[in-house]
């Protein structure tokens, strides 16, 4: 990838539990060597209608995530630190068991930009 290049991805998350979970938040960062910035991020209060079962909800009002249920977030950005950068996509979701969280990290490298 080049210094200037648009990184576009696009991200799905599926319910494979077998139960509804609820609190869903997935946040896609890039880290490079000037700083860590927000490409984007999703709750389950802005999908309702790609996903959450809007028609069931917790005790506190939250809409559910079903059983084989997706939510996607789609993000595009202009590449702008040279040098190794690292996509950050973080996931947080309550279930009856608690809360529960992960990340997964994509590293690749940005290269100025070459004039033949």
């Amino acid at each position: 990838m080049s210094l200037g290049e648009t990184i576009k991805t696009h991200v799905i998350l599926s319910n494979t539990s077998q139960q509804p979970v609820i609190g869903v938040k997935m946040m896609i960062e890039v880290q490079g060597p000037n700083g860590r910035y927000r490409l984007g991020e999703l709750s389950n209060r802005q999908v309702s209608s790609s996903g959450m079962d809007v028609d069931r909800e917790d005790e506190e009002g939250e809409p559910e995530l079903a059983v084989d249920g997706e939510v996607g977030l789609d993000v595009d950005s202009e590449m702008k630190d040279v040098g190794l950068n690292i996509l950050i996509i973080s996931v947080a979701w309550e279930t009856a068991e608690g809360r529960k969280t992960f990340q997964r990290f994509l590293k690749f490298n940005v290269r100025s930009y070459q004039l033949d």
